[in-house]
């Protein structure tokens, strides 16, 4: 008997292998090496695993123990929700699906769905447009 319905799964993954640069403890890792192992696993035991996406993330103003999840573009979160989207319509039965987004509007980490300077409405237009099948566009 499981005491979990599910389980929520979320990209980094596996972080150790995909580190790009090690100086003074700031770690640089690509953006679109997370998801390496995360479109391969559905189940584990009795329960649902939901799968999820991030945006970029720079702690690097807020701490010295930095990391920074690099090389993020609205283009690339698009492509890599349109990735989840699909995967999870022949993986879920419709009234179970569910993508989710580590997002918490930090500025200062600059993990923001909402309107920033940096790409304006770009992030959300993209998580849109691959929600509703629709094209990426700048």
């Amino acid at each position: 008997m499981n005491i979990f319905n599910g389980a929520y799964k979320s990209p980094p993954n596996n972080l150790e292998s995909k580190k790009t640069k090690n100086t003074k403890e700031k770690y640089t890792y690509y953006y679109s090496l997370f998801y390496s192992n995360i479109f391969n696993d559905t189940n584990i035991g009795n329960f649902t695993i939901y799968k999820g996406n991030i945006l970029e993330y720079d702690n690097s103003p807020i701490t010295e123990n930095r990391t920074i999840y690099g090389e993020y573009t609205p283009e690339l979160f698009y492509k890599i929700n349109k990735i989840l989207i699909e995967e999870i319509k022949v993986e879920q039965e419709e009234s179970n699906r569910f993508i989710f987004l580590n997002v918490w509007n930090n500025y200062f980490e600059g993990t923001d769905l909402e309107t920033d300077e940096r790409y304006g409405y770009g992030s959300i237009n993209a998580l849109s447009r691959a929600l509703f099948g629709l094209h990426f566009t700048n």
